[in-house]
């Protein structure tokens, strides 16, 4: 999934969870509850499977991302005090950094968390994927559901 849904999701942890080691363990386990339902990036058109579109896609996801964030920020949806809230987010995205690690060093550091994170992500995708574009719109949805409930919420 995208790192904005990753990143949504664990805001809305944060702001329920009692502590901070709590936080960023169930956004973790929430990144990886996430990665299990096919999101469409296994369907990818081939053109597009190359350094310089994953590149662009995670340029503009971070900075989705970014401007989400800074919005919250500004208008006090974030609670800066809140240590809860950071733990969680930063639980919730740490994977996908991660598996960017491995796939710019290839390092053997990096082969465990990699693996764990294919294992996740292909439990349905590897037999039940959406198509790319169909993906694409799940996980849009997900992404503005998220947000809505986050300014719910706080």
């Amino acid at each position: 999934m995208f790192i904005t849904v990753h990143g949504t999701i664990g805001l809305i942890i944060g702001t329920y969870s009692q502590n901070p080691i709590l936080a960023f363990f169930l956004g973790l386990i929430s990144h990886y509850c996430c990665d299990i339902i096919p999101h469409g990036d296994t369907k990818a058109p081939k053109k597009y499977n190359n350094l310089i579109y994953w590149g662009l896609a995670g340029i503009i996801d971070i900075s989705i991302l970014s401007i989400t964030l800074l919005g919250l920020l500004i208008t006090s949806r974030i609670n800066i005090y809140n240590p809860n809230i950071p733990a969680a987010f930063l639980g919730s995205v740490l994977p996908d950094f991660l598996l960017l690690g491995y796939f710019l060093s290839n390092k053997k550091i990096f082969i465990i968390p990699f693996k764990i994170h294919y294992f996740f992500h292909n439990i349905v995708s590897k037999k039940y994927e959406w198509p790319f574009w169909a993906g694409l719109g799940f996980q849009i949805i997900i992404f503005i559901t998220s947000i809505i409930i986050y300014i719910k919420i706080c």
